[in-house]
C-alpha cells in the first residue's frame, strides 16, 4: 500500500467530508467502509436516526429541524 497522512473509518457523510477536507489540505487519505458504496446502513439512515429539535447555536434552525421530523413520517 503505502503511507498514509490519515486513515478514515467510515465513509458516509461525516467520513468522507473528513476526507475531503484532509486530502485539500494536502494530506494523502484512504477511507474503509465495512459495507459497499452507496449502502443503507450509516448513521443517517433508517428510523433510529436522530434530530434534535433543540439546537443551541442558532435558533433559525428549529424550523428546519421541525421541517424533517414531519417528513420522517
Amino acid at each position: 500500500m503505502g503511507h498514509f497522512d490519515a486513515i478514515v473509518l467510515g465513509t458516509g457523510g461525516a467520513g468522507s467530508a473528513a476526507l475531503y477536507h484532509l486530502a485539500r489540505q494536502g494530506a494523502r487519505v484512504m477511507g474503509l467502509d465495512r459495507f459497499p458504496g452507496g449502502h443503507d446502513r450509516g448513521s443517517s439512515h433508517g428510523d433510529t436516526r436522530a434530530i434534535r429539535i433543540s439546537y443551541f447555536e442558532a435558533i433559525e434552525y428549529i424550523p428546519l429541524l421541525r421541517r424533517a421530523y414531519t417528513l420522517m413520517g
